[in-house]
Formats: C-alpha cells, structure tokens, sequence
C-alpha cells in the first residue's frame, strides 16, 4: 500500500497493512497540526509545509494570530498567507476590517455593516466601493492581504456574471472559488482552482509541481525523470507524454492548463488514448478554433459558418454573417447606422436630407449630424429629432437645431446627444456624467464644449485635459507621456529599461524576480535559465533554475486571409465550358480516326 506523496503519511503496523492518514489529521498521534505537507523518516512525521495562517518552526505549525487581543475568543481563523485574521471581534460596534478589529460606528470607509444578532453585530454584512466581503470581514483591495483573496474588486455600473458590484469580488486569486462574489477557500490541499457541484467540492486545477490523480486528489509528481510540471507520465527521456488532469500536452512536450494562452491552438482529447493535447488550427482565415472544424474567432473580414470562416459582404469591414445588413463595421467614411452596431453600411449624414442642416460630427471616419434644419430638433445618436418621447428627456437646452446640455445617460458631442452603451457613442466614449463624456475611448478626448479630439500622444490609450492617463500596450505612463518599454516587455515601470519589465512579450519569459524583472527570449538562457532553440512561446520553469518550459517550437502562426473562393454561378460556368471543350475534342478526335480508317481502306 502506498499513500499520497508529502499529503498523506502511512500508519500501520508494518508495509502494506494500515492506512494513509493527512499530515495535519491530530485525531491520529502522527497527525501535526496545521500541517500541508509532510514526510516520514524512521516512522516519525517531519512537517515540510503549513496551511495558510501558519508557519513552519522547528517542524511545527505555529498560527500567527493578527488581532489575539480584540478578537473573539476561537475566532482568529481566517488563514490568508502565514496570518491568521479575525472572523468575529469581541466588542459589539466593532468588525473586522482587513482582519483587525476596528471600530465601525463613526465613519468608516470599508462602509462595513454589521448584522442585528448577538454575534452578526460583531461582524460585516456588507461593504462598500474599494471594499469586499470576505468571512466576516471587509477586505480593502489591491492591499496586500486584500489582492491574497480577490484579484479584482466589484466596481459600479450594471450587474452582470464579471461584475458582481461594489462590495463584493469579481475574481478570486488563486486557492479561491468565487460563489456569486464572495470567495471562498478550497479545501483540497495544494488545489488552485476549485469549484462546488452537487454541494460538494472538486478540484479542477492543482497548484504547480502536483497533478490530480484519479480520486481527484492534488498528489506531486512522483514519475523517474519526468520533471514537466503538472506531467502525469513521461518518456524515458523525460519528456512528457500524458499531462495531469484538467492540463493539456502541448507540441513542445510541456503541460498547461488552457491551450489558447498558445495562439493559433485549440484543446482536443483523444478517447482512445485518453491523452488531452493543444492542436494547432488549421481551418484557413481563423484567429481561434473550438475545435477541428469550428472556428471561434475569424479574421477580420470573415464569419463564422458552418464550414469555417466565410468572407463577409464586400459592403462591410467585418460581419456576422454573409449579407449586406449583417456588417458590424464598416470602410472609411461609412458607419452601421442600427444602434444595435449589427447593420448596414450607409453614410450616415448628407446635408439637407433627413432634416440635417450640417454633418460636422466625425466618429471613426464617418459623419454625423451636428446642426439640424429644424431650429427645435436636435441630432440624437447622430439623427435629428424632435424632443418628444424618450428624445425629451436628452437634451435640456436646444438652440438652432443645436443641443447645448446633455442629461445623464447621454454626453455631448458636437451639438447632438450620444448614448454611452449603443452605437455609435461606445465607439468614443467609455464613461459620462452629468451629460459630459469623462472617459474617451481609442486614443479620443472630449473638451469642454463637446469637441472630439485626439490625444496628443499617439501612443495614449486614454487622456484627459491633454495628458494621458493610459498608454497603450508596450509603453509606460511617465508624467502624462507615453515612452516604450524595453525590448520583449509589453508592460514595465520604466521606458527603456530591461530590468524594470511587468509583463513580457510573446516569446520571452522571466529571467529575474521582484515586482519589476527582466524578460529574456525564450531560445537564451539568462540567469540560472537555460532557453530551448527555436522556442517561440514558453515561461520560465518552476523555482526559476533549469530548462525554461516550451509551449511551442514551431512559428506562431499568422492569419492570412486566403483569396476568396469565386461565386457558384461562376463555378457552374467554369464547368459547363470545361465540359463543353471536352466533348468537342473527343468529337475532333473521333472524326479524325474515322477519315485517316477510310484513306487506308
């Protein structure tokens, strides 16, 4: 009999008669509590790793309670990282907030509050923006015991399945599962992702240098050579053949755990061998396969069919199916003129038709009504209309045709009214209050009179009053302007500089730890890393020394839109004429034979 390794101990009488037992089981006299991982040498249990809210000293677990005082007594158990934090305080008009103990009857910006109970009013119900809910507690993000449990905070704005609103968490960090924003921990030890079915809980995702065995357990690797993470078997080589559960072998003989981090690649399973594996797509002008013959995700110009991508209507940009009114965008100087954003492309303003006196609003290339002909009408989405209905109630003050002030729900922008959440509005503006644009979108700012105008970076994403407040991707905000990152960062905290990258490009890894690092290319080796030639997308291997872990040695592929396949009727033609030459040269040939059999005769 053997156990789960560094999970569980044996506990018997002698090998192959007893039990497995979990390190921290103290009902047994083996059992260490508080204890993740362990060893057994001699027959005596050596704890090797705590669970959160403990540290390891001298092959114990000690608890590190944050608030022993002021907490209530057995309620210092909220284990994030090696601290214990409180669940519930011993003071009523107290509750925890990040943990500790705080007085919440003045003013308080966790917003925490409390329950009517004897014990609820000791803890949170409820928080407020910049805040989240967890055991008790309120939690302030981005902190470092905050961003332990919630990655991002619920922010305003509509309630949606990635927005559960302020208070409560959108996504949980790693060793959380999120239950309608709140988080809750796994209990599967040495468990990343975890979800509840059927009231019970399953592990879908171990933590790295462990794969899920066949009780759904997360168990390290324990295979000879084979050191891949998340490999559940390898060649004699040591490359890995059959990835753990809930992972997927890639070309490179590496294990991850979602196949499109590889672009240009899809999951399959084989169900004969069981071996679940990243596929490269090849259905032509497809950015993103579901499968063998599905794609996801065409190229621009392109649909999604039935067999593949299909090219859009010549009248549009990009489409969701083959007609005229199924574009989604359009050629410079046309726009889709349903709000909706599903439509036709059409100009959408030529003077003095449709009441419009003036087309001086320009939203991606093409014009808007600005000034309409009838001096009481305003333009609304970029149409004029008469302030009757739901049109009453955007726009408070119309002047020749002109609107002069917004309601909320609307911005201004060159004297018509533009919703935020429909076409075409959401193509520049991403926020409004007040009847004001205060977010522009794609390089785009509003002035104080509802001019559109770009930022002044070219490399901004998003400015306001002439300095940028967002670069794009690859460079870095320094005193409002944008400068480039170092080579192979897409991300960093200082222009030009290796060593200060926070994300890296597509084919490097990081080479160096800390906040801010280094980022090497996959094929060089730097700093304890050893990089595979031809590698083109990989991250750096588990305790950053040894083989840098290749996802792909091939080319990424790049998308390139084939020639459109000719029209049917031109395919009948093609045809009819192709057979048509054929049975005159057979006639040709025949009467040929026939003349030359009756000369010899």
């Amino acid at each position: 009999m053997s156990c789960p390794v560094r999970t569980h101990v044996f506990d018997g009488p002698r090998k192959g008669i007893g039990r497995c037992i979990e390190c921290g089981d103290t009902t047994n006299p083996k059992g260490i509590a508080g204890c993740r991982e362990c060893n057994s040498e001699g027959g005596s249990v050596v704890c090797l790793a705590c669970n959160p809210g403990h540290t390891l000293v001298d092959g114990k677990c000690q608890s590190h309670c944050q608030d022993p005082t002021n907490c209530a007594e057995g309620s210092c158990v909220v284990g994030i990282g090696e601290n214990l934090y409180c669940r519930l305080c011993k003071t009523s008009g107290y509750a925890p907030v990040d943990g500790i103990c705080t007085d919440i009857t003045g003013a308080n910006p966790s917003g925490c509050v409390p329950g009517a109970g004897p014990d609820s009013a000791r803890s949170c119900l409820q928080c407020s923006r910049g805040y989240f809910l967890y055991m008790g507690g309120c939690y302030k993000k981005g902190t470092p015991v905050g961003k332990a449990v919630c990655t991002w905070a619920g922010v305003d704005g509509p309630i949606t399945r990635t927005n559960y609103g302020p208070g409560l968490c959108n996504v949980c960090a790693k060793g959380y599962e999120n239950q309608d924003g709140v988080c809750r921990p796994c209990t599967t030890s040495n468990c990343d992702q975890c979800r509840t079915m059927d009231q019970a809980e399953v592990c879908t995702h171990c933590t790295l240098g462990y794969v899920m065995d066949r009780a759904g357990a997360c168990s390290i690797q324990t295979i000879g050579s084979c050191t891949v993470p998340n490999c559940a078997a390898c060649a004699d080589n040591g490359k890995c053949q059959r990835c753990g559960l809930g992972f997927f072998l890639t070309s490179a003989g590496t294990c991850v755990d979602n196949c499109r981090v590889i672009p240009g690649y899809y999951a399959v399973k084989n169900v004969e061998t069981m071996v679940a594996r990243c596929a490269q797509c090849e259905i032509p002008n497809c950015k993103v396969c579901s499968t063998e013959t599905f794609c996801a995700v065409c190229a621009d110009g392109y649909f999604s069919s039935n067999e593949g991508c299909a090219r859009c209507s010549s009248e549009c940009a990009t489409c969701v199916g083959d007609g005229a009114e199924d574009c989604t965008s359009c050629p410079l100087g046309y726009a889709v003129t349903s709000e909706s954003g599903v439509g036709r492309c059409e100009k959408p303003c030529t003077p003095s038709t449709a009441g419009c006196k003036d087309c001086g609003a320009n939203i991606d290339g093409a014009s808007y009504c600005s000034v309409c002909s009838a001096q009481t009408a305003f333009p609304l989405n970029g149409r004029c209309t008469e302030p009757s209905g739901r049109a009453a109630s955007a726009c408070t003050s119309i002047v020749d045709g002109t609107c002069m002030q917004c309601t909320d729900g609307y911005f201004l922008l060159s004297g018509g009214c533009y919703r935020v959440d429909t076409y075409p509005g959401r193509t520049v503006c991403r926020a409004e209050e007040h009847g004001v644009c205060t977010k522009g979108a794609h390089g785009k700012e509003f002035g104080p009179s509802g001019v559109l105008q770009d930022c002044l970076d070219a490399n901004c994403k998003e400015c306001t009053a002439g300095a940028c407040t967002v670069c794009k991707v690859g460079y870095v905000n320094v005193e409002g302007h944008c400068q480039r990152c170092a080579q192979g960062c897409i991300a960093c905290t200082a222009p030009n500089d290796p060593q200060m990258c926070t994300r890296c490009d597509m084919g490097y890894y990081q080479s160096t730890t800390g906040p801010a690092f280094t980022c090497t290319p996959c094929s060089a080796s730097n700093n304890g890393m050893t990089g595979v030639p031809g590698c083109t997308h990989c991250k750096p291997p588990g305790g950053m020394v040894g083989p840098v872990l290749c996802h792909t040695l091939d080319a990424v592929p790049s998308v390139v839109p084939s020639e459109p396949s000719p029209p049917r009727r031109t395919a009948l033609v093609a045809g009819v004429s192709v057979t048509a030459v054929l049975l005159v040269a057979g006639l040709a040939g025949f009467l040929l034979w026939w003349f030359l059999c009756r000369r010899a005769k």
